[in-house]
């Protein structure tokens, strides 16, 4: 088998039904979806059993797993643990898939059977329902995955053994986890290619796994900011890009009241690359768009 979709989920009953039906209306038939249940209290565990029963067939097969250790990390690990096939996709429970994504990506394999990463852009839907493209730069180099977050955990389908060897996730992260994930896979030179077409509808709300308050899940992305200068240690250009990122993050603390904290990111950032005061200061003042500013620097 080519594909398996692994989709972990904790208390998603409203929203399970809508993206287990867009994995329902993918035109690629073959492929295997893994549900792991990660502690559900809510009735997400019968509607995912529900589905298993009215749409497994031969070439659909669906697996429902349970990983009661609370962390998307944790279950996507178990996914990828009991992933069967060549290559992976991690799905949020609350969000769906395109339906013609797997037969793209297919027919593309098709022509480049050696690549090792196929990434796609995706597009936001904000509370109100409005649409909003992600805009990303379509590279490979590990300085513009810390900039700007380009490969996403629905935006990145990955050779198994490859995304094994790398180390699958970082449990140790609550947030920010698909940025460090990235980051990771690239420092390892991946054959990679990106699809021309923007993929999938990630649904953006008060309970999503992203938050909105930079304020209020500061504490969370702080160990992934933690993880990723470990990871580009001696590694000039990518230093540069954190610390450009660290600036952005210390302006939007600055901006939501935590000035202590801000104060002191915009210090360990400064003490990597003399730019972040000037993105500070230009996102601080309103400016928008940081990381196209912080790819001009030499």
């Amino acid at each position: 088998m080519r594909f398996s979709i692994i989709v972990p989920y904790r208390n998603r009953e409203a929203w399970l039904p809508c993206a287990l039906a867009a994995l329902a209306h993918q035109k690629y038939k073959d492929f295997e979806l893994l549900l792991v249940d990660n502690g559900s209290t809510d009735t997400s565990r019968s509607i995912c059993e529900g589905f298993a029963e009215a749409h497994a067939t031969d070439g659909f097969r669906i697996r429902l797993l349970e990983q009661p250790e609370e962390g998307a990390c944790r279950a996507r690990n178990l996914g990828l643990r009991e992933a069967t096939s060549d290559f992976v996709l991690f799905f949020d429970s609350d969000d769906e898939i395109s339906p013609l994504f797997l037969n793209d990506v297919d027919e593309l394999l098709c022509q480049k059977p050696d690549l090792d990463i196929v990434a796609a852009r995706t597009r936001l839907c904000l509370p109100d329902g409005t649409l909003v493209t992600r805009r990303v730069v379509r590279t490979n180099n590990p300085s513009d995955q810390i900039l700007c977050s380009m490969l996403t955990t629905q935006g990145m389908l990955v050779r198994t053994n490859f995304l094994r060897e790398a180390g699958g996730w970082n449990e140790d992260l609550p947030k920010w986890n698909d940025w460090e994930l990235g980051l990771r896979l690239l420092l390892k030179s991946p054959r990679m290619v990106w699809l021309p077409r923007t993929y999938h509808t990630l649904h953006q709300h008060e309970n999503s796994l992203t938050g909105h308050s930079w304020a209020a899940t500061y504490d969370a992305l702080r160990p992934a900011l933690v993880a990723v200068r470990t990871l580009i240690d001696g590694d000039s250009r990518c230093q540069r890009a954190l610390a450009c990122r660290e600036a952005v993050v210390a302006a939007e603390l600055v901006l939501e009241g935590r000035h202590a904290e801000g104060s002191k990111l915009l210090a360990e950032a400064t003490k990597l690359s003399r730019h972040a005061s000037w993105v500070y200061t230009y996102r601080l003042h309103g400016g928008r768009g940081s990381w196209r500013l912080a790819r001009l620097f030499p």
